[in-house]
């Protein structure tokens, strides 16, 4: 379907052919408020008054050569836009064709047509009452009025819907500033580890397990160096909106180095969200597929992190693997063995 004949339809063609019989050169007082309104074309109120002063005329004004140029200009950008950026080109066109003639009904329809490609429903409801206001006796005034409270719906649904975006945009904001800040505080400590259990237990195929520690013994001295090999431990930052506490000082380390995990939780450092990696056996490697609930005790300052994996509360009579992360200077090939140790 032709479209200047969807825009503009057979009543346009009849107020076309009447302002051409008709039309007078606008007044002095219409000269004026619209040269005001080219100074400040978001003045709904001053555009509302335009278009009442002109209804009022005996005769319609001259609607100028330019609007008309760029009324043309949008309908070209109209049929071949096929992106938000495209019909913006259309939208500038008819936005300026109705700053030229803002008492001209056909710029404004054209207008509210391209704003909905954009979902500016908001802005296109306004252009089509100002259409209405500039062609009150126009035959589609009633689908026009229909089509505005569907608009209305669609513009209510997506304030709510950005809403919710820029909430989380804020959020995410917020998160990657808390990130910066623990990295810039804590990102350059060496933790050096100790894990508490009093024996092991024998498994069916000769194996040893560490039994762990229970409150009052994680209390006591039953701490050993790790890992075995003392490798020290350490905050970086991989870039997926957390922070991952690992062994080792190589910027490429497995999977299984990951001890920890935190998650921004609130605005400051100190709402991190610590958990434990979630896993999954890969082709026989461990691949990170997220976190999983754990119990941590956090000292001030980050001097100290405690945690098991095993529960999220611990019963001060069940043992459990704890492993304890502390600052300390790192003196690469000291101390290793497995003495008790704390």
């Amino acid at each position: 379907m032709n479209l200047a004949k969807i825009f503009l339809g057979a009543q346009f063609a009849v107020l076309m052919l009447i302002g051409v019989a008709n039309a007078q050169p606008p007044s002095n007082d219409l000269k004026q408020l619209v040269e005001q309104l080219q100074k400040t074309p978001d003045d709904s109120a001053l555009r509302g008054q335009i278009i009442a002063l002109a209804s009022k005329a005996k005769h319609a004004p001259v609607v100028p050569d330019e609007a008309h140029r760029h009324l043309e200009r949008g309908i070209a950008a109209f049929e071949v836009a096929r992106s938000p950026e495209d019909f913006n080109l259309a939208i500038a066109e008819f936005q300026s064709a109705a700053n030229v003639a803002p008492w001209w009904p056909d710029a404004y329809f054209n207008l509210a047509k391209a704003q909905e490609k954009t979902q500016d429903f908001k802005g296109a409801i306004g252009n089509y009452q100002f259409y209405l206001l500039a062609a009150p006796g126009a035959k589609d005034a009633e689908a026009v009025r229909t089509q505005s409270y569907k608009l209305e719906f669609l513009a209510e649904r997506k304030a709510k819907d950005d809403d919710v975006k820029a909430k989380a945009a804020q959020l995410a904001q917020q998160a990657q500033g808390v990130l910066t800040a623990f990295m810039q505080q804590f990102g350059g400590q060496i933790y050096t580890g100790l894990t508490c259990y009093t024996g092991f237990i024998t498994q069916p195929d000769g194996t040893g397990k560490s039994d762990g520690c229970t409150e009052e013994e994680r209390a006591g001295t039953y701490w050993h160096v790790y890992p075995p090999n003392g490798l020290p431990g350490r905050f970086v930052l991989p870039g997926d909106g957390t922070v991952r506490f690992i062994m080792g000082l190589d910027d490429a380390y497995p999977t299984y180095d990951i001890q920890f995990i935190g998650t921004p939780a609130g605005p400051t450092v100190n709402d991190m969200r610590w958990e434990c990696p979630a896993t999954k056996l890969d082709s026989g490697e461990a691949k990170l597929t997220g976190t999983r609930p754990g119990w941590f005790r956090v000292a001030p300052a980050m001097s100290n992190i405690t945690y098991t994996c095993a529960t999220t509360d611990p019963n001060p009579m069940e043992k459990y693997f704890f492993v304890s992360w502390t600052i300390r200077s790192y003196v690469p090939g000291g101390d290793t063995d497995s003495k008790f140790y704390r």
